[in-house]
């Protein structure tokens, strides 16, 4: 643990202690540092189990797992509240795609012509997967 400087103990109109000192502080912000980083711990685990499992399922995908994986990763899957996904594009920051479930479809180029699923269902399969582990912060 550092060596944090104790600040000086003052006491209210009550004649009471009121102000915390600072190594109480420095001791709650390590305990919330150690806390995101178990989380962000068990959120990657559970991303590389949910990502080997599809590679197991679906072998000749694996690239566009791996790619859909970054997108998961980077929080670029957003769901909508009517069950859809609006998912980020890699190519073009300003770009995302709509993802339908039941099928697992999506409105980019790729999913047109190739086979299986395109890196954005998939991104937004893996989100379901995960639960709530890499939900998008909203601002």
């Amino acid at each position: 643990m550092q060596n944090v400087a104790h600040s000086p103990a003052r006491r209210n109109e009550g004649g009471r202690y009121s102000a915390r000192s600072t190594w109480y502080d420095a001791i709650a912000q390590e305990q919330i540092a150690r806390i995101e980083a178990m989380e962000t711990q068990a959120a990657v685990s559970k991303l590389a189990q949910v990502v080997g499992d599809a590679v197991t399922a679906l072998p000749e995908a694996a690239p566009r797992i791996t790619k859909a994986a970054t997108l998961v990763q980077a929080r670029d899957v957003w769901p909508m509240t009517d069950g859809t996904f609006l998912v980020g594009s890699q190519s073009d920051t300003d770009a995302a795609y709509l993802v339908r479930r039941g099928p697992w479809t999506c409105e980019c180029k790729a999913a047109q012509y190739q086979a299986g699923p395109c890196k954005h269902a998939l991104a937004a399969m893996m989100t379901v997967k995960m639960g709530t582990m890499y939900q998008p912060i909203y601002n």
